[in-house]
């Protein structure tokens, strides 16, 4: 009787945690993080090892512009999931904080990592955009020196690069290479961010 009350009892807390977690993810998408973080934190008191909702409520702290308390949730979740997807929001934490040697500490592990092609981009855009801030364009726009120039279906993580790097050749004073890149861009994909308006604003 005991380990049916027991099972009872559990079952019937992870309804509710599934019940928060659909209402927590429905307020993120909406743009409500205060009411995402509310809930999430109200998961997390029933199941402190739920790793749904710490990945989430780190996202909701980055979104809220909670670099600290991002950072120490979202590698809370990196160090109990062993993913490394979230790494890339990390590093984008620390840039807002000012701490390059840190972004540049997560680039380099996820460079010599296995993960995806897109984690690892994003990596690279983040790492960039650091020394962008700092106006060392030269050594910003040489992160990208592996990155393919030329394809005939860029993926939307390729397209994402090449924008980034089309604005460090602007603001490096490359005019020519960055009206060229970005209306490469806008030809694969005008709706990409400014693009077609930079492009022609470049013309």
């Amino acid at each position: 009787m005991q380990k049916i009350k027991s099972s009872n009892k559990d079952g019937n807390r992870d309804a509710i945690v599934t019940a928060k977690m659909k209402v927590a993810a429905v307020a993120y998408e909406k743009d409500r993080y205060g009411d995402a973080t509310k809930i999430l934190n109200e998961i997390l008191k029933i199941n402190s090892e739920n790793l749904d909702a710490i990945e989430l409520l780190g996202l909701c702290h980055y979104r809220q512009g909670n670099w600290a308390q991002a950072i120490d949730v979202l590698e809370e979740f990196t160090k109990k999931s062993g993913s490394l997807n979230q790494l890339p929001v990390v590093a984008d934490c620390f840039r807002g904080l000012g701490y390059i040697n840190q972004v540049r500490r997560i680039y380099k592990r996820l460079a010599s990592s296995r993960a995806s092609k897109e984690v690892i981009a994003e990596g690279r855009i983040i790492m960039a955009s650091a020394l962008g801030d700092q106006e060392r364009y030269p050594q910003a726009i040489e992160i990208f020196n592996k990155v393919p120039k030329n394809s005939k279906s860029p993926t939307e993580s390729l397209l994402r690069q090449w924008y980034v790097l089309a604005d460090l050749y602007e603001k490096s004073g490359d005019i020519p290479r960055a009206r060229d890149l970005f209306a490469k861009i806008a030809n694969y994909d005008p709706e990409l961010a400014d693009v077609a308006e930079r492009a022609v604003a470049l013309s």
